[in-house]
């Protein structure tokens, strides 16, 4: 049965190749172009290449920084509400999504993680000083009552 489907895919491409729908490189160089002149003559080039920038950062940004990532660098044993405030403290810091994803571009991942571990350590010390601060006002209570 296997057989008979590559020959009949290898009769199929016979097919498509007579009636130009596979293309080979020329084709596609061609193709291209056309494209290109159409987006000019419609004025929505810088348009299209925002867009497709756009479309770049965020598929480095989603690769290069996602909580999967920061769970396993950071090493919250699967706390997502902890990933969720590290990421968001790395957004901050680094200048939101675009900002995440230049950086990868520019630093790459590595530098990525070494932000992402000061964060965690900055969030880590700033709850533990809300703590502290926290007893400390019970100890005051519990002492004026004395």
């Amino acid at each position: 049965m296997y057989a008979e489907f590559v020959e009949w895919v290898e009769d199929q491409r016979g097919r498509w190749e007579a009636d130009g729908v596979v293309e080979d490189g020329t084709a596609r160089k061609e193709r291209a172009e056309v494209i290109e002149e159409a987006l000019v003559y419609f004025n929505k080039k810088e348009e299209f290449e925002e867009l497709a920038h756009s479309r770049l950062n965020r598929a480095r940004m989603k690769e290069g920084f996602n909580g999967h990532k920061v769970n396993e660098w950071a090493g919250m044993a699967s706390n997502w509400m902890e990933v969720k405030r590290i990421m968001d403290g790395v957004r901050m810091k680094i200048g939101g999504d675009e900002g995440i994803a230049n950086f990868l571009k520019d630093s790459g991942e590595e530098e990525l993680k070494k932000v992402v571990l000061e964060v965690k350590d900055e969030l880590t010390l700033g709850t533990r000083a809300e703590e502290l601060v926290g007893r400390m006002a019970g100890m005051e209570l519990t002492q004026g009552r004395e």
